[in-house]
């Protein structure tokens, strides 16, 4: 479920929610099947944004990205960050280390480009 800024997270039937930082990758294309290299997995990016992922107990259940995405050849992938702050403290931060983790996380539902905000 996508979240919109700004709107409360509802916590009802929510038992032991987490939230995490992280690297969004929101596709213009779909990918299929096993064997995606990293290069064609990175060619199917349109934008990579700082996002929020809501966890309840390690399974991914709600996110929201940042209003601005950023073209995947635009910045260093390698060097990119995003960082959780609470009241001024950081509390959780995400780095992309590996391209095919970057666009296909291990337990998410498969890569589609009609799964965009």
């Amino acid at each position: 479920m996508v979240l919109t800024e700004g709107e409360p997270l509802a916590r009802a039937g929510l038992t032991e929610p987490e939230v995490a930082a992280h690297l969004a990758f929101v596709p213009h294309r779909e990918l299929h099947g096993h064997g995606v290299s990293a290069a064609t997995a990175l060619l199917a990016v349109r934008a990579v944004y700082g996002a929020l992922v809501v966890t309840e107990r390690g399974t991914p259940i709600r996110y929201l990205t940042g209003g601005s995405g950023l073209a995947p050849g635009s910045v260093d992938l390698a060097l990119e960050g995003c960082l959780l702050e609470l009241d001024g403290r950081v509390v959780d931060t995400a780095t992309a280390p590996h391209p095919l983790r970057w666009v296909a996380p291990a337990g998410w539902p498969p890569i589609s480009a009609r799964s965009e905000r």
